[in-house]
């Protein structure tokens, strides 16, 4: 994997007469907001970035995301990437994928997802079936929950019902619910 300093040497190189920006998470709040700001305007035309853009960038005129390493990264991260381009429907965009022809099959399955699926919310179920919701009374964001008998895509309705028993068990008898927890949650 290319670091961001390389790629942009490499881009500098090979584009040098195109104004060239890089934005990543470690820059000071201000030094970003400038260079996006400048690229908003056209005065950078590429922009090398990390992650750090998937939400909350928004240049209409963009119509051409490239993003290394997809396999790396979840299909609701991928699609939220994506949306980075095409705002503008006047004119055409593209996202090209670039990854190695030697990824698991796991990956290539999600990329392959990814391709062939625009709609979000489609992505975004896909996503927490590959992935899982992470734990719901702890830190892990991906995985799937040990419960011993609930299935989360399976008892999805009964979540509104058990959310109200849960709410009604906590007002009567806070440590009655902390015994429920470690009761039904394998370790």
């Amino acid at each position: 994997m290319k670091s961001l300093v390389e790629i942009d040497y490499k881009l500098r190189e090979s584009f040098s007469k195109i104004k060239i920006g890089s934005i990543h998470g470690k820059m000071r709040a201000e030094d970003k907001r400038k260079i996006i700001s400048d690229f908003r305007r056209n005065q950078i035309q590429i922009l090398i970035s990390t992650t750090i853009v998937e939400v909350g960038l928004d240049i209409p005129d963009a119509n051409l995301m490239v993003i290394e390493n997809p396999e790396r990264l979840g299909l609701s991260q991928l699609h939220q990437l994506r949306g980075r381009v095409g705002r503008n429907s006047n004119q055409e965009s593209f996202c090209i994928l670039l990854y190695s022809s030697s990824i698991n099959k796991a990956a290539r399955f999600r990329l392959n997802m990814f391709k062939k699926n625009l709609e979000g919310l489609q992505i975004a179920r896909k996503d927490l079936s590959i992935r899982g919701p992470g734990e719901n009374l702890g830190i892990k964001q991906k995985g799937h929950p040990s419960f011993k008998i609930a299935n989360l895509k399976r008892d999805a309705q009964l979540f509104c019902q058990v959310k109200d028993v849960a709410r009604c068990i906590s007002k009567k008898d806070g440590n009655l619910s902390e015994r429920i927890i470690k009761r039904w949650k394998i370790k």
